[in-house]
């Protein structure tokens, strides 16, 4: 069986757990309505959303189901001018989660849960706070999603058995290419003298030099065999990495380029 662990980048597997880890809390009904609403709060104060409630499925969840589950689940809850609906809004029923039954909420969960994505709430840089809640609303779109969660509790069914990875850290490395913090698995290996090896070789391919050794070569060519020019010139670094993301060695490409001497000057 293929370990995707191995196609996956250290820090985005931590990102990975750290999700996994938040939607695995034990939370009472007033703190289920704390996080989902906070959830809610976070994604809108990106600014990426409009402030028009009904204005997609992302604003319908933000706006009003959420913070309409979140008051039902914990009546103390405190809302926000912005998350009160509208006399006017009375007009569309099928949107107007206020005066829906618990049911009738529910459903427009599911609806949400199938059609809405939040992706707008994602950063430039992909390794942020909010990157993680569009990750727990759009990836986990089962039993984990904050949503259904919410839905489960307040219908009374019981909160849904998470598993958890409990297998041992992969014991090789992986050599990475990093871009504007987004890494890219170039090769994983247990093996740190073919890592090295690799290295050197992919450095002397990206500086514009001959590979001598076909091996070598053959390696680099089929490593970026699905790369194009464009996406090589883009990275910034080179490293090798343990399964815990600590680096052993690193390669800053743009300063290395920079240091290069310029012919005539």
């Amino acid at each position: 069986m293929v370990d995707f662990r191995k196609m996956i980048s250290p820090r985005s597997q931590a990102q990975m757990k750290e999700v996994r880890d938040e939607l695995t809390v034990p939370r009472t009904n007033p703190e289920m309505a704390q996080w989902l609403v906070g959830l809610a709060r976070e994604l809108r104060g990106t600014g990426h959303f409009s402030a028009e409630p009904i204005y997609s499925y992302d604003e319908w969840a933000l706006f009003r189901v959420i913070p309409e589950l979140a008051a039902r689940l914990d009546p103390s809850l405190v809302r926000l001018p912005e998350e009160m609906p509208q006399e006017a809004e009375k007009r569309d029923m099928l949107t107007h989660a206020a005066t829906a039954s618990d049911a009738r909420l529910g459903e427009m969960v599911q609806s949400l849960i199938s059609h809405a994505s939040f992706g707008r709430g994602r950063s430039e840089i992909g390794d942020t706070r909010v990157d993680r809640i569009v990750d727990m609303f759009h990836i986990h779109r089962g039993q984990k999603c904050p949503l259904s969660q919410g839905a489960n509790r307040l219908a009374g069914r019981p909160d849904p058995e998470f598993d958890g990875d409990d297998r041992e850290p992969l014991p090789g490395s992986y050599l990475l290419a990093t871009s504007q913090r987004h890494d890219r698995v170039l090769c994983y290996s247990e093996d740190p003298a073919e890592l090295d090896r690799g290295l050197a070789a992919l450095r002397t391919r990206l500086a514009g030099g001959e590979i001598e050794d076909d091996e070598d070569a053959a390696w680099v060519r089929n490593m970026l065999r699905y790369r194009v020019e464009s996406e090589l010139k883009d990275w910034d670094a080179l490293s090798i990495q343990d399964f815990s993301g600590a680096e052993r060695v690193r390669h800053e490409l743009k300063a290395e380029a920079e240091a290069e001497p310029v012919p005539g000057v």
